[in-house]
Order: structure tokens, then sequence, then C-alpha cells
């Protein structure tokens, strides 16, 4: 699914300043409550971070924003590990 508003640069020296990025995660989030506990999870231990989740997506997607332009994506998929979530980068 492409989301306009969402998108990825990986190449800094092309990224403009005051870009955005946007990681969009693949997981197995089962519920809003569960949802709710994760994106808190997220807001305190990765200040830097604004999450959100789309459980109507069949991907249960988890958007993470940085206006920093840099996404610790192993150390947030081992944090959400330990949360009982799995997440995959989705391409």
């Amino acid at each position: 699914m492409f989301y306009p508003w969402a998108y990825k640069i990986t190449n800094t020296k092309d990224r403009p300043v005051g870009t955005v990025l946007v990681e969009v995660f693949k997981t197995n989030i089962r519920d809003r409550q569960q949802a709710d506990m994760l994106i808190n999870a997220i807001h305190k231990n990765f200040t830097e971070y604004k999450a959100n989740v789309d459980l109507w997506d069949c991907d249960k997607i988890l958007r993470i924003q940085s206006a920093t332009g840099f996404i610790q994506t192993s150390t947030l998929i081992h944090f959400l590990t330990g949360l009982g979530c799995s997440a995959e980068v989705l391409e």
C-alpha cells in the first residue's frame, strides 16, 4: 500500500533540510490495547519518534516518524520483540 505522506530517504545527501523520515513495519499487533501499550512504550523510550498503528491494514502497520532523519530499525525491532511484538520493515 502506498502512503503519499510517508516516504523513506536512505541517502542523506538527497534529504532536504527538515525532511521527516518515516519507517513502516509489518507487525503482529492483536488489538487496540496492545497497540496503545506499544505506542506509549515507544514514545517513552524513543523520545524523538512518533508512532501510530493501523489495525485495519492486513499487515497491522506500525509507522514510526522521526524528525531527526534517522530511525534505529534493528534497535526498535529488538525493543518490540522484548514487549511480545514481532515486527519487520515493510519493503
